[in-house]
């Protein structure tokens, strides 16, 4: 027992009844401070889920004695429950450990379990009416399903290494995993774990044996084979993803409108609760979120390694948790100002983060076409035929018993042996399936969020995508992977898993295409050419310069991790086909009006350094400039004498094909005017035409002297011909004048 605990057992009544008409009664193990008074409320801690049998976890530990699960001994002790205050609870869901019903991996009656436990528990009067779920794997999974109903008192999950679609971890896209043949099998298993009927007598210790109502619930299943052969065929016989089943257990839809807060941790490059849509879980949930997420693998926040390295790599575990639970049981202030998100990247350093994902920049590329043959390396025993011989495995990871604690596929990196077999794995994609590459990043780009692919195929039956960092070197690391059972219309789109790979400057993303060999599946293959017609890739983008940095360190799994899928020898990219870019291109003219034969200034900014810009004006040809190490760039253009009045736009695109525009205008060169002579005065006669003859002595020959003879000349009164077009000429002249002012003030 850990210190300060009393241990303590009770039974309550599940809500709904067993699939097979039977009424569920749940079994609780309670850890209460023994400082404590019976009925002195305290804020509870559940844990729920297959794991807690007295006998043991996921089989018989060897225990000669019953007594409470140490599953979560971790926290009660790390975390100082006891000493806290804190009252600790582990519930046996329907079919495991003292409950009775049949199992029901993660269905609407263990959701229910579930519900059912948070109303007992703040029912009792040693609580306080507030409750927090704790777990990893399974029983973080189960605490998903708590927050999506989100019952009356639970306050605050923490769930580290969960599923985040049960369908994801016997199925990817209708492509059968081998454990889903072994999970069932894992679970009926577990479920038929018996209590203790002898006690324990000695070194002064009287342990009793498990009670008859204790020992009577354990032996449920066995004395109910329709449980257990039900849970088999469920796990095997539903492949789509739309069947009933798996809408039951959509937790990622179901998530939608949960408020309760959220405390998550996840691996991106661990082989068993992979990191596949959690994206959508997270981006349904609306109550807050933090979590732990990095390039671990399926470890509690807490575990080391044997040589005392952190397997997640940061300190703090327990302290975090504790802050989050008395904030939100306790009504607490937190003492440290705990960023959302701690994320660890590919290169083990650890940054804060308000969200996850954050994406700088959402891009799709566009993937060559090819074709590839549909052997299906990885194929294994179809799921109709269990007990079928496998064939020659040896390049494949190897399954293991098949529960969600133990995990399918790799047996542990740690293992030299178990390494080989990924790395060969990998070997045989980068040899059999056809890539696509891209140009070399010209500055750091970190790939996260979760990638999905689109194609258009002739053919069937099975494809898989990988995506590879090579190094420019030609060192070739596989990151992602995922398959899918090709659509029958020759249209298909799945998601890969959710990811935070940073490509460093100067490296090339690699993407393949083509049959299945991973030993995670087991294809049918249709041994027939697959010909991609076109393939679309969405990638989510994100800057490294913006990084808040936060304390932790790498972990030995990223290193086991790389030297497992790094292919053996090096790969020299193609030509690449598209462009990875975290640019935000603009583009700026000055003056931004101007004669013919005058010069414009052209200046880009926000380009990747040293990217090549082509550069367009109107109709002229593109030339190329190179941006600066600060992503900008400047040219000059002089106008054509002959350039026709009008906007010019000015266009610069990017290597990545964004493009930016400008414009400018080109004005007319405004024509001299000539100085009016006007209409002749009133004092000459209109009617006479000048003599080229003149001496400019004014005499005319006509005896008039110009002095007026009182007839009225220039009078407005006056309406004959000469006071008109008196009249005529002064209008034009002030319409003239108008049409000078609008232009000079245009200019």
């Amino acid at each position: 027992m850990p210190e300060g605990a009393e241990w303590t057992e009770a039974y309550f009544p599940s809500s709904v009844e067993s699939n097979n008409g039977d009424p569920v009664e749940l079994h609780a193990d309670i850890l209460r401070p023994t400082h404590l008074a019976p009925d002195e409320a305290s804020p509870v801690i559940l844990a729920a889920g297959p794991y807690f049998a007295h006998e043991g976890q996921t089989g018989d530990d060897g225990f000669d004695h019953t007594g409470p699960s140490e599953r979560f001994y971790d926290l009660v002790e790390g975390g100082d429950l006891m000493e806290r205050g804190y009252t600790f609870v582990m519930v046996d869901t329907r079919g495991y450990g003292g409950s009775t019903g049949c199992i029901d991996w993660l269905g609407t009656g263990e959701q229910a379990d579930v519900v059912s436990a948070v109303d007992w528990i703040t029912d009792q009067e040693w609580s306080n009416g507030k409750v927090g779920m704790y777990g990893k794997s399974y029983d973080a999974t189960t605490g998903l399903a708590g927050a999506n109903l989100q019952p009356e008192g639970l306050e605050a999950v923490v769930a580290q290494e969960p599923v985040w679609n049960m369908y994801n971890y016997l199925y990817s896209n209708d492509l059968p995993r081998p454990n889903q043949i072994y999970t069932p099998d894992a679970y009926n298993e577990i479920a038929q774990l018996s209590g203790f009927e002898e006690g324990y007598a000695e070194d002064g210790l009287d342990v009793p044996t498990d009670t008859d109502r204790y020992l009577a619930n354990a032996a449920y299943e066995q004395g109910a084979p329709e449980c257990l052969e039900k849970n088999s065929m469920d796990g095997y016989n539903n492949t789509a993803l739309t069947d009933d089943y798996w809408v039951d257990r959509d937790l990622p839809s179901q998530a939608k409108g949960s408020t309760v807060p959220l405390f998550v941790t996840q691996g991106f490059i661990e082989p068993n609760t992979k990191p596949e849509d959690m994206q959508t879980y997270l981006a349904n949930h609306e109550g807050p979120q933090r979590g732990w997420l990095g390039q671990f693998e399926h470890v509690r926040g807490n575990d080391v390694y044997e040589d005392g390295s952190l397997a997640m790599g940061r300190e703090g575990w327990f302290e975090e948790v504790m802050s989050f639970y008395d904030e939100y049981l306790l009504d607490v202030e937190p003492t440290v100002d705990y960023p959302n998100f701690l994320l660890q990247d590919s290169n083990g350093k650890w940054r804060a983060q308000d969200a996850w994902p954050e994406a700088t920049k959402d891009v799709t590329v566009e993937l060559e076409s090819g074709v590839y043959n549909d052997n299906g390396v990885a194929q294994g025993p179809p799921p109709s035929n269990p007990d079928a011989a496998v064939g020659d495995d040896s390049h494949l990871s190897t399954p293991n018993s098949g529960n969600m604690e133990e995990g399918p596929g790799l047996t542990g990196l740690e293992d030299s042996a178990a390494r080989d077999i990924a790395g060969r794995s990998a070997e045989m994609a980068a040899e059999v399936n056809y890539a696509t590459f891209s140009e070399p990043v010209l500055t750091d780009v970190r790939l996260t969020s979760t990638p999905t692919i689109r194609l258009e195929t002739e053919g069937e039956r099975n494809v898989m995508v990988r995506l590879w960092d090579i190094d420019p070197d030609g060192t070739t690391t596989m990151f992602n992977e995922n398959v899918a059972v090709l659509d029958s219309d020759g249209s298909t789109e799945f998601d890969l898993k959710g990811q935070e790979w940073t490509l460093d400057a100067g490296d090339t993303l690699m993407v393949t295409i083509g049959t299945v060999t991973d030993g995670y599946w087991w294809p049918s293959p249709s041994n027939a050419d697959v010909t991609v017609t076109s393939a679309e890739l969405d990638l989510g983008l994100q800057t490294t310069a913006d990084d808040v940095s936060a304390e932790g360190r790498s972990n030995i799994f990223l290193d086991y991790y790389k030297e497992a899928y790094t292919l053996p020898e090096p790969v020299t990219p193609t030509e690449g086909t598209f462009v990875l870019s975290l640019a935000d291109p603009s583009l700026s003219v000055s003056p931004d009006s101007v004669e013919p034969g005058e010069t414009v200034e052209l200046t880009g900014a926000g380009n990747d350094p040293g990217a090549k810009v082509e550069v367009t004006v109107g109709d002229q040809d593109p030339e190329t400039v190179t941006a600066d190490t600060d992503g900008g760039w400047s040219s000059e253009y002089t106008v054509p004498d002959d350039a026709e009045p009008g906007a010019v736009t000015v266009t610069a695109t990017a290597p990545d094909g964004t493009v930016s525009t400008a414009e400018f205008t080109v004005e007319s060169v405004a024509t001299p005017t000539p100085t009016p002579t006007g209409p002749p005065s009133p004092s000459e006669d209109p009617s006479t035409s000048p003599d080229p003859t003149d001496d400019g002595s004014g005499d005319d020959g006509s005896g008039d002297d110009g002095s007026g003879d009182g007839q009225g000349k220039g009078n407005l009164a006056d309406t004959g011909a000469p006071a008109m077009a008196a009249l005529l000429g002064a209008g034009l002249l002030a319409a003239t004048a108008g049409t000078m002012m609008l232009r000079r003030r245009r200019g």
